[in-house]
């Protein structure tokens, strides 16, 4: 599958995803890194046909308001570090 890692989550999310078998970007891996904006990484999401991954839940409204991006992993959990998230 092919992902766009929100802002929030973990600079390690794409390596950990790339061993895994999949290609993935964090939106630090774009020209405005963590200035872009939900709009903006819906737009990449869909040019690029990428899932967006994220914590925010302005995307699963998007989702479901707009049905765009075709696809949203919206993570929900309580204080986890970031070793515990991804082992």
């Amino acid at each position: 599958m092919k992902f766009i890692v929100d802002t929030q989550l973990p600079l390690s999310s794409p390596p950990y995803l790339k061993k895994e078998g999949h290609e993935c970007i964090h939106t630090t891996d774009t020209e405005k890194g963590y200035l872009l904006e939900d709009h903006e990484i819906v737009a990449i999401a869909i040019a690029s046909e990428r899932s967006v991954i994220t914590k925010d839940s302005d995307f699963k409204l998007n989702f479901l308001a707009k049905g765009a991006p075709s696809k949203v992993l919206y993570l929900t959990f309580g204080n986890i570090s970031n070793k515990n998230l991804l082992g």
